[in-house]
């Protein structure tokens, strides 16, 4: 039973954990229990690397959230990179991150300056953020001024 579950890829490896631990104590004098005792030790291992793998992704995230940050502070973004930034953000979140706005309306807020390059002359452009009840709807280049 012991072997099956082990060898089962559907189980989880904290059950797996548990079941063996459990033969390992309930049968110590079993001439499997250092088969028993080898299953526990590579299943936590396993354990132990998934939770280090989970540990460096969440780090190498959190690196990346700060490196997109300070690129925000630059306004170094590209027009998509500013719509997922600021993809549904409130209103409030987006003055913590941009400051406020050089106008605004209850539906827009407009960042005059150098935010966004515009493709065609390749000059930074303004950007106009547009909202639904107060949260990021749409963001593109700020209207010309003539």
């Amino acid at each position: 039973a012991l072997q099956n579950r082990m060898n089962d890829a559907g189980a989880k490896p904290e059950e797996q954990i548990a079941l063996a631990q459990a033969y390992v104590w309930t049968y110590p004098a079993s001439p499997h229990e250092s088969d028993a005792q080898q299953d526990l030790q590579q299943t936590q291992k396993k354990l132990a690397d998934q939770r280090q793998a989970e540990k460096d992704a969440e780090a190498a995230r959190a690196a990346a959230r700060a490196k997109l940050v300070q690129r925000v502070q630059a306004r170094d973004l590209s027009l998509g990179e500013w719509r997922d930034f600021l993809r549904d953000m409130s209103q409030g979140d987006l003055v913590k991150f941009l400051g406020r706005p050089t106008s605004q309306t209850r539906d827009y807020w407009i960042y005059a300056g150098d935010w966004i390059a515009d493709p065609a002359t390749k000059q930074k452009v303004g950007m106009e953020i547009n909202f639904n009840a107060g949260r990021v709807l749409s963001v593109g280049e700020a209207p010309h001024s003539p």
